[in-house]
């Protein structure tokens, strides 16, 4: 396997190859400038098939360009990229994900399925952006706002915000074994189907 210094190397212009420095040769790779962008690649070919590969180390990015016939793989393949690196540069910074906050050790036993018989209702609590997250079954699931549990005094027992249950309550209840075996929301009773992780 090919070290990534080794790698490197070969892309590494060693030889410029005319005098505008539009071109400089590596070892088996070259490179070729376009603007103030530089494009490290190859092309090859044989009758009836032409190929292209343009890359930019800096920003990640590359194309690859296969073509049928004796078009102009090269051109098309530097077009491109130049195409790429400009949309690129054109894209705001995202911002680094953030990891939510680790669910508190006395919540890990609630989220999980649990299922209300009679009306054959089903709801999922689930950890979402650092919040115990209800998600009704419902024919529109991605509605908004998802409600959440807002914690009291007691850790079995929690405040509803958002939807059409705020400040209702939700309260787990263990049975006899020790594990959450329901919660109720605003006075619904829901069996728990699914042990906690």
């Amino acid at each position: 396997m090919l070290r990534g210094e080794s790698l490197r190397e070969m892309h590494r212009a060693g030889v410029i190859t005319d005098a505008g420095w539009t071109e400089a040769q590596g070892l088996s790779w070259y490179s070729t400038r376009r603007g103030e962008r530089v494009f490290v690649g190859h092309a090859g070919g044989t009758a009836g098939f032409s190929s292209r590969i343009a890359f930019s180390v800096p920003e990640r990015m590359g194309v690859i360009v296969l073509l049928n016939g004796s078009a102009p793989a090269s051109a098309l393949a530097l077009d491109l990229a130049v195409a790429v690196s400009e949309a690129l540069a054109a894209v705001p910074p995202t911002e680094p994900a953030v990891r939510p906050a680790p669910i508190r050790e006395e919540w890990r036993e609630l989220p999980g399925l649990y299922w209300w018989g009679e009306y054959g209702s089903e709801l999922r609590i689930e950890w979402r952006a650092g919040r115990l997250t209800l998600l009704w079954q419902e024919k529109v699931p991605d509605r908004e706002p998802k409600p959440t549990l807002e914690p009291t005094d007691d850790p079995l027992v929690f405040i509803v915000r958002g939807g059409r249950e705020t400040g209702e309550r939700a309260v787990f209840h263990r049975g006899s074994a020790g594990s959450i075996v329901r919660v109720v929301v605003a006075g619904y009773p829901f069996a728990r189907l699914v042990e906690a992780q």
